[in-house]
């Protein structure tokens, strides 16, 4: 009884996955340096957020998450998030310090080579079929089709 105890409160306090966390917070300025409010950056950052939500659950809840109906991950991932929350709150200098760290790599110059990048190839995308616009066909230049002059 004791020593599952014990297993339990190790599995509790480890450290956080801290590149994971520093990660999240790099997405979010990256977002934010192309023009994305608070909350959109947020948002165009979930894959990030879900990776250090996920870091924050003990492998046995990291194990199962994939065999879990759709409410019972989401419930599952919101005590991540309560995890993180957490830990940020009893960790203010580490977390203004990954802030900071995370802008820096987000405003360096190969971070707005990647911006550019990105920016460049979400613009000359090509349209997926179903929004492409219907093409009309131009007249062939075929002997029936000229006109004298």
């Amino acid at each position: 009884m004791l020593l599952a105890h014990i297993r339990a409160s190790r599995s509790e306090c480890t450290l956080p996955d801290l590149r994971a966390i520093l990660a999240f917070y790099q997405a979010i300025a990256f977002f934010s340096a192309t023009g994305a409010l608070a909350g959109e950056a947020r948002c165009c950052a979930w894959r990030e957020h879900e990776a250090m939500v996920q870091a924050f659950l003990s492998p046995v809840e990291r194990s199962t998450i994939q065999f879990l109906s759709k409410e019972d991950r989401a419930v599952r991932l919101r005590k991540g998030e309560t995890r993180f929350r957490t830990w940020e709150a009893a960790n203010p200098d580490i977390v203004d310090f990954l802030k900071a760290k995370a802008e820096n790599l987000a405003y360096a110059p190969q971070a707005s080579d990647l911006m550019r990048e990105v920016e460049t190839h979400v613009r000359h995308r090509p349209l997926p079929a179903k929004d492409r616009p219907a093409r009309e066909e131009a007249p062939s230049a075929s002997k029936n089709n000229r006109k004298l002059v």
